[in-house]
């Protein structure tokens, strides 16, 4: 360092913000709307594929990250990203909640995680280009804290919601 520089930086706390959106998919997904569908008296063995579309591009998108990488801007990236999965979780809580619209409600679900996987990847790469080394520890922890408080919220909250708006499409929004 020379004098009478300064090196700013991201605060880590500040990715526990970005990632939120990623969890909250995960989370109204796996809980919210398992819950409702099943409440709804939809066998659980219809309802699980919701759960694994959920998961699927979590487990392939290192096929596709390379996009994040080569394309746009991870600015850009990530407010697409985000914007697609408010509106996959806006599509999935307005979806009825009965049996013969569990494909459409598939698809956009799966849609959705597609999208979310470019918001993890974009988050992932501010993270490492943007936290100096002796804070990318933190910033980690934070992300992860954010994931998870994320998947509370989509679960805990979007479920609580869920059943005390008149409708329970209004979670989702």
């Amino acid at each position: 360092f020379s004098v009478g520089t300064t090196q700013t930086h991201t605060h880590p706390s500040v990715f526990m913000f970005l990632v939120l959106p990623f969890g909250v998919l995960g989370g109204y997904v796996t809980v919210t709307i398992a819950f409702l569908f099943t409440k709804a008296g939809i066998p659980l063995v219809q309802v699980a594929p919701l759960i694994a579309v959920t998961l699927l591009p979590n487990i392939l998108k290192f096929i596709w990250a390379p996009l994040v990488d080569t394309t746009l801007t991870v600015k850009k990236w990530y407010i697409i990203s985000n914007i697609l999965t408010a509106v996959g979780i806006l599509l999935i809580g307005i979806l009825p909640i009965r049996v013969e619209y569990l494909t459409l409600m598939t698809v956009i679900i799966l849609l959705a995680s597609f999208a979310n996987t470019f918001l993890a990847m974009a988050t992932d790469c501010l993270m490492a280009y943007d936290t100096p080394d002796n804070l990318k520890g933190r910033a980690g922890g934070w992300s992860q804290a954010g994931n998870l408080g994320g998947y509370g919220l989509g679960g805990g909250a979007g479920l609580w919601l869920a059943e005390r708006l008149p409708s329970a499409w209004m979670a989702g929004a």
